[in-house]
C-alpha cells in the first residue's frame, strides 16, 4: 500500500512540474519579451479629439511616459480612441503582455494602438486596425520607442 501512494506522489508530482509555465524570459510570438522589466512602467494615452473639415471626429494621439510624451501617430485618426481596459485585450487580439492600450470603432473597424515592452530603454508600439468581419487585425505601424524619445510636455 505505501509504494502505491509513493507512486501516487510521484506522478502528482510529475504532472505538477511537467504542466510549468514555460520560462518567461523567452521571447513571446510577436517579438518582443514579456518580462523585459522588472517593474512594468506605467504608460498613459494624450488624445485630442477634434473634427475634420467634413464634421466628422477625428484625434491625435500620443503615448506618455514619465510626463513626457512620444508622438504615437503623425496623421488624424478617424474617430475618437479611449484607453482600452485590460479586460478587453483577448477581443481585440492585444497582447496579454501589453503594457498599455487604447482603441476606438469607427465607420466598421477599430483601431488601436498598444505599447509592447522589448528591454528596460525601449518599447513598441503597434498601431493596428481590426475589421468589423472580424480576423487577424492589420499591423499598420510598428515603432521601437527609445525612453530618450519621448519629449517633454509643453
Amino acid at each position: 500500500m505505501t509504494s502505491l501512494k509513493t507512486i501516487a506522489y510521484l506522478c502528482l508530482l510529475f504532472v505538477i512540474f511537467s504542466c510549468k509555465k514555460k520560462d518567461e524570459t523567452q521571447n513571446s510570438t510577436d517579438g518582443t519579451n514579456a518580462t523585459s522589466f522588472a517593474v512594468a512602467p506605467q504608460f498613459s494615452w494624450q488624445i485630442t479629439p477634434s473634427k475634420d473639415a467634413n464634421g466628422e471626429p477625428v484625434c491625435t494621439v500620443g503615448l506618455v511616459f514619465d510626463n513626457k510624451i512620444f508622438a504615437a501617430h503623425n496623421e488624424l485618426i478617424q474617430g475618437n480612441l479611449d484607453k482600452t481596459d485590460p479586460k478587453a485585450y483577448a477581443d481585440l487580439q492585444i497582447p496579454a503582455h501589453a503594457l498599455s492600450a487604447c482603441s476606438g470603432y469607427y465607420a466598421g473597424g477599430t483601431t488601436m494602438f498598444y505599447v509592447l515592452p522589448n528591454n528596460e530603454n525601449e518599447v513598441t508600439l503597434i498601431k493596428a486596425y481590426l475589421g468589423e468581419e472580424g480576423g487577424e487585425p492589420v499591423v499598420d505601424k510598428k515603432i521601437a520607442v527609445k525612453v530618450s524619445d519621448f519629449k517633454s510636455q509643453k
